[in-house]
């Protein structure tokens, strides 16, 4: 089966817990060869315990069972404790377990309670029709959650690698069979020696507990994406556009993502568009205050469009950062840009001395910086800068002092 998550962090939960059922099942093997010594640790409704409730989910005794178990687990535990983490998985595992264990006992009671009595005769090895054991419900909780999280990325199995399908069809098929043989079994009143209604339970659980999590949101995000770059990689930049205006109506300030719909409005020669998505994205990562981004975006868009117009006090602020951050030069461009864009706005005069301010101490060039400040004495003359540029301009023209 391919990986349902990509992420190659190592799934430490999952190990264990095929570990720990190996172990459980060597122990059993090897140390409780009678059915007395291993029968305190299985869930009977007939007398439930604490102590069986817990452990139940890691016993089995023969290896079919344990080996389905471990290889179901083991596909599909991966990714979705990749997808979760490891202590929300190690959750889920225990909470579908013990939910499985839970309707377990209730189905019993209501529907069968000649199960509850103990078999008179019985070998070491034979199992008693009540009893609940093996890791089968918590594994369905885990297909639960992958039927959320994965619906989109098709099963592959290893010795059929041209042959997939997808998990909503395996696994919707698997959970209406395991439903119709619960039904079936409880209206006929035919016990089976398979707690169906447990594994019902357990995959229910794990749905539930996958979109509480909100897991239905990432997996809808990751279907569009798919869609949206498959659409893109065969030129079809309407339907990307439309799958990623879809994604940025749930995660508006994804800049990444703005950059691929900014580019394939570009691709539709709607240059309109383009360019009022940019001039947006630009102001979200200003007012959001992402500094980092509002620059490297800046300049990424002001290189498609050089007269791209913004609102009052944008560029301003991009300007300012990148001085901040290491760029006079563009600092400057933007900081002219912004006094012409704000020229009837206050903040005008702002933009002009502080684009003379970058220009005389970071550039060196006191002439850009004297034209800044002349601007600000001629059209500003009323500006709180008034005063502040007529100060830097005098400095300007006072002979430096030989050092």
């Amino acid at each position: 089966m391919a990986r349902a998550d990509q992420q190659k962090t190592p799934a430490y939960a999952t190990s264990c817990l095929l570990a720990a059922q190996i172990l459980v099942w060597l122990t059993i093997v090897f140390f409780y060869a009678n059915r007395d010594d291993w029968w305190p640790y299985v869930f009977n409704p007939a007398s439930p315990h604490l102590q069986g409730f817990l452990i139940s989910p890691f016993v089995h005794l023969h290896p079919f069972h344990l080996g389905v178990n471990l290889a179901v687990l083991w596909l599909f535990g991966v990714p979705v404790e990749r997808g979760l983490g490891s202590l929300r998985f190690l959750a889920l595992f225990l909470a579908s377990a013990w939910c499985a264990s839970v309707m377990h006992w209730a189905v019993i009671y209501a529907f069968h309670g000649n199960l509850l009595v103990m078999p008179a005769d019985g070998g070491a090895d034979q199992v008693p029709r009540a009893a609940a054991l093996g890791s089968s419900g918590a594994v369905a909780g885990v297909l639960g959650v992958y039927c959320v999280r994965f619906p989109h990325v098709p099963i592959r199995f290893p010795l059929l690698p041209d042959w997939r399908i997808q998990p909503l069809h395996l696994l919707g098929a698997w959970v209406l069979l395991e439903l119709v043989q619960a039904l079936s079994t409880t209206v006929g009143q035919s016990p089976s020696s398979v707690g169906h209604w447990a594994h019902f339970a357990g995959f229910v659980f794990g749905m539930w507990y996958a979109r509480v999590l909100g897991l239905q949101r990432r997996a809808r995000g990751d279907q569009l994406s798919q869609a949206a770059d498959d659409a893109a990689a065969r030129g079809d930049y309407a339907a990307a556009a439309q799958a990623w205006s879809a994604l940025l109506a749930s995660d508006r300030e994804n800049f990444a993502l703005r950059r691929k719909l900014v580019a394939a409005r570009i691709a539709q020669a709607d240059l309109d568009g383009a360019a009022a998505l940019a001039a947006e994205t630009l102001q979200l990562a200003v007012r959001g205050r992402h500094t980092q981004a509002a620059v490297a975006d800046y300049r990424y868009y002001g290189a498609m469009f050089p007269r791209l117009r913004l609102l009052h006090g944008i560029r301003f602020r991009i300007g300012t950062w990148m001085a901040e951050l290491g760029d006079p030069a563009g600092a400057y461009e933007a900081l002219a840009l912004a006094a012409e864009e704000d020229a009837a706005t206050p903040g005008a005069a702002s933009a002009l001395f502080r684009a003379g301010e970058v220009a005389a101490d970071c550039l060196h060039d006191p002439l850009r910086a004297r034209q800044m400040w002349r601007r600000i004495l001629l059209d500003h003359p009323h500006s709180p800068f008034h005063d502040l540029a007529q100060q830097r301009l005098q400095a300007l023209s006072q002979p430096r002092s030989p050092s």
